[in-house]
């Protein structure tokens, strides 16, 4: 690689730093430096800390050799699969489109440069192995108590990341060599191929089922021959996790190894004219960061082909909502990938509880309602933080907002309903088919049809009020800023913090159960008690919008 191409990259990782330093120098940043400190470090360190604890009692070591070999067999049966998935997300998607990403500084001057391709393919491979050691040692820590050796799993985890970023880049530049007609048709011909042998493997592996579990049908699928085709890349890395020792892992590390070096030189070797390519990928990229900073969320930042033609019919006047709630609805169903995303997820976990839990569903009538219930209140709470919605996905256009001539809780009334109807409905259409599906616990279904708008506009009115307290953008403007972090934690920390007070107070509806033993009297005093709070956090997102200044609480 060539020495300036070097020297760059050294200059980068300094910067960082000095970055990170300066930020410390007034006593806001320094906070926000130690308060995401604190919250990554509980994440982590416990995962580290306590075996080696615990390593130095009797009873202690042999809790950590039972959990290494309770984990033995889910991380051999579960990690190809995440991993294929991962893989097949990457070909499908434009998530592959990371591995020639380059900033729009590095298109303007890198590319201008008198650099080769090959040059700056090293260059970003260079990039691609300092960020693999990086969060391979975060992952490494994290799972570092389901495996024997920390040092098998800091090297199952940096193997892993490098493999999927060296098999992305080769496929990426593999395609450059054909057609995109070519490339598409290849493509969509390997992804039918996977799912027909996915297909294949799974109906061999639903016979092992049989109510026991997810474990045997993900054994049963890895030992089948559609399995064991999909899934021989995958399992070495699994292998070096599980070693009992060093020298157990080292021929599984060396094959990873071989495979990674195999991959990286097939794509070093390919004379790809990549660079146009790579511009209009790294546009993309950059447009959805763009996209994210102006407030639409992560699952916002990737369009749908065809969304723009979505068409709602118009709602009436509603003393000034109805246009803005219009508004607002058809914006979200346009951005959809965000509840198409909630959508898979919530049907992929929830078939999964179902085939699970109806042998709990039969001894108690309502723990399944109940967790339904407390699933579907957590997926609202992320759905408010991350759902391209309300104030937060107007913050560009709030001077807008701000002249219409409207009254102010009109114009929140608005920006809140907006996702919190549309939430509500997709939501009921999970409560009535697990209904459907259990037949028990009827008034706990019936009580969550209930509630289910009232708790959802709590949630997206206490997003939207704190947003108005605290506006910030929603992507980091620089690489490593961690006070975005930290800022980002202590308010979504605040958010959280208020619905579960506001649900705490509805839920204090329940003492009118000891004056009228009837289940139905105190739902409608906690209901009666949600629609006034509901009401009191509208009252005071209008007050926060109306002292809103556009020219002074911006954020850049």
């Amino acid at each position: 690689m060539h020495p300036a191409l070097s020297l760059l990259l050294k200059l980068r990782g300094r910067a960082r730093w000095r970055r990170m330093i300066a930020g410390m120098k007034t006593v806001k940043g320094a906070m926000l430096v130690i308060v995401t400190g604190l919250f990554f470090g509980c994440m982590i360190l416990p995962n580290l800390l306590l075996p080696i604890a615990s390593s130095f009692s009797e009873k202690g070591r042999d809790l950590n050799a039972e959990m290494v070999k309770t984990a033995h067999d889910r991380v051999l049966a579960y990690a190809p699969l995440v991993l294929l998935a991962f893989s097949l997300a990457a070909i499908g998607t434009s998530m592959g489109e990371a591995a020639i990403y380059f900033s729009p500084a590095e298109v303007d001057f890198l590319f201008a440069a008198p650099f080769s391709r090959r040059e700056l393919l090293l260059f970003k491979l260079r990039q691609s192995v300092r960020n693999a050691l990086f969060a391979g040692t975060l992952f490494a820590v994290v799972t570092a108590r389901f495996s024997a050796s920390l040092l098998n799993a800091w090297l199952a985890c940096v193997l892993t990341l490098l493999f999927m970023n060296a098999l992305t880049l080769a496929l990426t530049l593999l395609g450059q060599l054909i057609t995109e007609r070519a490339y598409s048709q290849s493509r969509r011909m390997i992804l039918i191929a996977a799912v027909i042998l996915i297909g294949l493997g799974l109906w061999q592996a639903l016979l092992a089922f049989e109510g026991r579990g997810p474990l045997p049908v993900a054994k049963a699928f890895a030992e089948s021959p559609a399995g064991r085709v999909l899934l021989a890349p995958f399992t070495v890395f699994p292998r070096i996790m599980v070693a009992e020792s060093l020298a157990g892992a080292a021929p599984w590390a060396a094959i990873a190894a071989a495979m990674i070096v195999g991959l990286f030189a097939l794509a070093i070797s390919l004379d790809v004219n990549y660079l146009e390519t790579a511009q209009h990928v790294s546009q993309r990229v950059y447009e959805r960061l763009q996209r994210r900073r102006a407030g639409g969320g992560a699952i916002s930042a990737v369009t749908i082909r065809g969304a723009t033609r979505l068409r709602l019919p118009r709602l009436p006047w509603l003393w000034g909502v109805g246009p803005n709630l219009w508004r607002q609805e058809l914006l979200l169903l346009r951005r959809s990938q965000g509840l198409m995303l909630i959508a898979v997820l919530m049907l992929v976990v929830g078939g999964f509880l179902a085939f699970n839990l109806r042998e709990a569903a039969a001894k108690s009538e309502y723990l399944v309602p109940g967790l339904i219930l407390g699933g579907l209140a957590y997926q609202s709470l992320l759905a408010s933080m991350q759902l391209p919605t309300g104030f937060r996905g107007d913050l560009d256009r709030l001077d807008w907002l701000k002249s219409l001539p409207l009254r102010g809780p009109a114009i929140v009334c608005g920006q809140i309903s907006g996702a919190a109807v549309l939430l509500s409905l997709f939501q009921a259409l999970i409560l009535i088919a697990a209904w459907a599906f259990f037949r028990r616990g009827h008034e706990v279904f019936v009580a969550g049809l209930v509630f289910l708008l009232p708790i959802n506009w709590l949630i997206f009115g206490v997003e939207n009020l704190v947003f108005l307290l605290f506006p910030y953008r929603q992507a980091a403007t620089t690489a490593g800023d961690f006070q975005f972090v930290g800022k980002f934690l202590l308010i979504s920390m605040l958010k959280a913090g208020l619905s579960c007070l506001g649900l705490t107070v509805a839920a204090a509806g329940g003492i009118l159960y000891l004056i009228v033993p009837s289940l139905w009297f105190p739902l409608t005093g906690s209901l009666l008690l949600l629609l006034a709070i509901d009401g009191a956090v509208l009252y005071a997102a209008s007050l926060a919008f109306e002292r809103f200044d556009v020219s002074l609480h911006t954020p850049a």
